[in-house]
């Protein structure tokens, strides 16, 4: 595999910590010109290092996520990765040897509870763990956002990270989300999906091009635009590639601070969580690594596992090669809405 170019590099890095801007500050921030520029990002779509997704607030009606994360049997893995896949509910499912981990949004709690149990009785696995997320900022401050470890590993800035789910702007003064809008929301998590993007044709990237009823959904960040990487495709920099994913969770120890805990990890181990997440004390948390200790690693002056075992009890940690995870759903929130 080739390694990626300092310009690809850094389109890359614009296009994880893009918004709702347009491309002339893509451009500026990536500092590429704009032919380069837009040789990149299509080769980047069509190479499949990345792709382009809608993510739904939680206040058009899902205020609950459910993580779940087993340790399959080697017979099991495949038929619980597909049994997972097939709920309703399901926007993430990743398929490994040593896990199987997904995400789930659901409108009750009974649903949780409902979806859980079902979970339970399948039988392909040595145990499973459960978050119920009630999803707000404070809960939830970071999901999957990737923008913090590509800076790291590139040495670049980063413009957004940490990137939660979006909530409308003032809070619950809109209300309740209309049937139009929610109509309209479905339809805009479905444009991905559609017609050629489906097999890989070049087409106007991000919302620009977006009609303005979704232009004022995103605006009133009902619904945010994001771009996800795939690093089992995505090639490596300066002999540097993002080769692990590691989901640790464990108990918040009393008086511990989330939000402290977090600046550590990033200002001090130099680590970039793309997931951060509390059901109660219970703690959970998705990162993802070079997998070389030596790489990079200079500027890292707090080690990480003492720095958990300073805010938590019980830690656990599930770690895989990239290269072994199989995307079995991969941010498909329009299934939420019934426009697969």
């Amino acid at each position: 595999m080739r390694a990626l170019t300092g310009a690809e590099a850094k389109v890359i890095g614009a296009l994880l910590g893009s918004g709702l801007e347009n491309q002339s500050e893509w451009l500026l921030r990536s500092g590429v010109p704009r032919s380069t520029f837009s040789v990149i990002r299509n080769r980047a779509f069509s190479e499949g290092w990345i792709c382009e997704r809608g993510v739904p607030s939680p206040d058009i009606g899902f205020r609950y996520i459910l993580f779940a994360l087993a340790r399959p049997h080697v017979e099991g893995v495949e038929e619980l990765a597909r049994t997972w896949s097939e709920e309703k509910a399901a926007v993430l499912v990743w398929q490994a040897p040593e896990m199987v981990f997904g995400a789930f949004f659901l409108r009750t709690d009974g649903e949780v509870g409902e979806l859980a149990s079902r979970m339970r009785q399948g039988g392909m696995f040595h145990e499973i763990s459960f978050w119920n997320v009630q999803a707000s900022g404070s809960r939830l401050p970071v999901y999957f956002d990737y923008e913090g470890v590509w800076g790291h590993v590139c040495g670049s800035p980063t413009v957004f990270y940490p990137r939660s789910l979006p909530f409308p702007q003032t809070g619950g003064d809109y209300g309740a989300p209309s049937d139009g809008l929610v109509k309209k929301a479905g339809e805009m998590l479905n444009r991905p999906f559609r017609g050629g993007a489906v097999a890989g044709e070049v087409r106007r990237m991000g919302p620009s091009g977006f009609p303005r009823s979704w232009r004022k959904m995103l605006d009133q960040e009902w619904v945010s635009w994001r771009t996800f990487p795939d690093f089992a495709r995505l090639p490596p920099y300066r002999e540097r590639a993002i080769s692990r994913v590691t989901i640790i969770h464990g108990d918040l120890v009393a008086g511990a601070d989330p939000a402290d805990l977090f600046k550590k990890l990033v200002e001090e181990c130099r680590v970039f969580p793309f997931l951060y997440a509390m059901d109660g004390k219970h703690f959970l948390m998705g990162a993802m690594g070079t997998g070389d200790q030596s790489a990079g690693s200079g500027d890292r002056t707090r080690p990480v596992l003492p720095t958990l075992e300073g805010s938590l009890s019980g830690i656990a940690a599930t770690s895989c090669e990239v290269q072994r995870v199989k995307v079995v759903l991969n941010h498909r929130y329009e299934r939420l809405f019934g426009t697969v």
